[in-house]
């Protein structure tokens, strides 16, 4: 057994793997083990895993037809061996001293899940932003027995997953596991440990780097961006299962109206109206023109003048709307 797993789906990021992976080999934490998945790319990826495998042992590479990250972490979650796990992105990079640290924590607090700051690589300006979220030590213990503390700790939280370290038996214990969607994959993941943790330790140290860069699955406009309502079924099934709906409804529902907006501008605009009715039919709101202007951020002002960019079978235009007319200028913009 090491004393830590590093979980790292790599899809294309030729540019930026050799730099993630020297922040891995280098940590002042020997006893790790590495684990790349190779999720189908097409360039120069693959080569480079293989390459920085055949000089470190501690690394184990697998290859998958893409499949997207969330199917990726799975198979890696499968064979860690680490007393705790980490995730990392192929474009992002840890502290060289982290690894020691949140070990350290972890063997004084034993904690189920441990939270660390992080700061943005800003790529087009080459700067960074230090995201501080936890501004003190936080350790919430015996939580396990209250749903609504743990519920509201997550809601003021974050809903990624690499800015924290999980202990792997309490992973495996509840068999958590990423949705096999392309998107929102780990909201499942971060909502159910969460949830059943008993242990939540914050620390402020600054220990991950995120590579803010365009191109990035983040930044793209796709309707894969439908999946999100699978995700959003399965989070409300895990609730239902665990006995938690009931007394968690409105909770639920106020995330799952915030997600359906952060994804209303990765859709084309051919597809909108598909859209705005799966939101309805998963919310069933009472006031169905103001849940979708929530839906669509429309603000009054904009009504009365606007200026956006609009996608339609991947191309980007321009709208200006006057006085509640629209009029789309123009072909692509880039």
């Amino acid at each position: 057994m090491s004393k830590l797993s590093v979980i790292i789906p790599v899809y294309n990021v030729e540019d930026y793997l050799r730099q993630c992976l020297d922040s891995i080999i280098n940590q002042s934490l020997e006893d790790i083990q590495i684990i790349c998945v190779n999720d189908g790319s097409k360039d120069n990826s693959l080569n480079i895993l293989n390459e920085y495998a055949q000089k470190d042992n501690r690394i184990v590479v697998i290859s998958q037809e893409n499949q997207g990250q969330g199917i990726a972490r799975n198979k890696g979650l499968e064979i860690a061996n680490g007393e705790i796990i980490v995730f990392l992105d192929p474009d992002d990079w840890f502290e060289l001293n982290s690894f020691k640290i949140l070990y350290n924590k972890y063997k004084s607090t034993n904690a189920d899940i441990i939270q660390f700051n992080y700061q943005k690589y800003i790529e087009t300006n080459n700067k960074y932003k230090q995201i501080n979220t936890i501004k003190k030590e936080i350790h919430l213990s015996n939580i396990g027995q209250n749903k609504n503390i743990a519920f509201n700790k997550f809601f003021v939280s974050r809903l990624m997953v690499w800015d924290k370290c999980y202990k792997t038996e309490f992973i495996k214990s509840h068999s958590l596991k990423f949705s096999p969607n392309k998107i929102m994959e780990d909201h499942i993941f971060a909502i159910g440990s969460m949830l059943m943790g008993n242990d939540i330790c914050c620390i402020p140290n600054v220990l991950y780097n995120y590579r803010c860069r365009i191109g990035s699955s983040t930044n793209k406009t796709n309707n894969d961006a439908f999946c999100i309502f699978d995700n959003l079924l399965s989070i409300k099934d895990f609730l239902e299962k665990q006995g938690l709906y009931d007394n968690l409804k409105d909770k639920f529902e106020n995330y799952a109206k915030t997600v359906l907006k952060w994804h209303y501008v990765l859709i084309s605009q051919d597809r909108i109206p598909e859209y705005e009715d799966k939101c309805i039919e998963l919310i069933k709101p009472k006031n169905k023109k103001r849940f979708l202007k929530f839906v669509r951020n429309e603000k009054f002002i904009e009504s009365i003048f606007s200026i956006k960019n609009v996608r339609h079978n991947e191309q980007k235009s321009k709208v200006i709307t006057i006085l509640g007319i629209s009029i789309k200028l123009g072909k692509e913009v880039k």
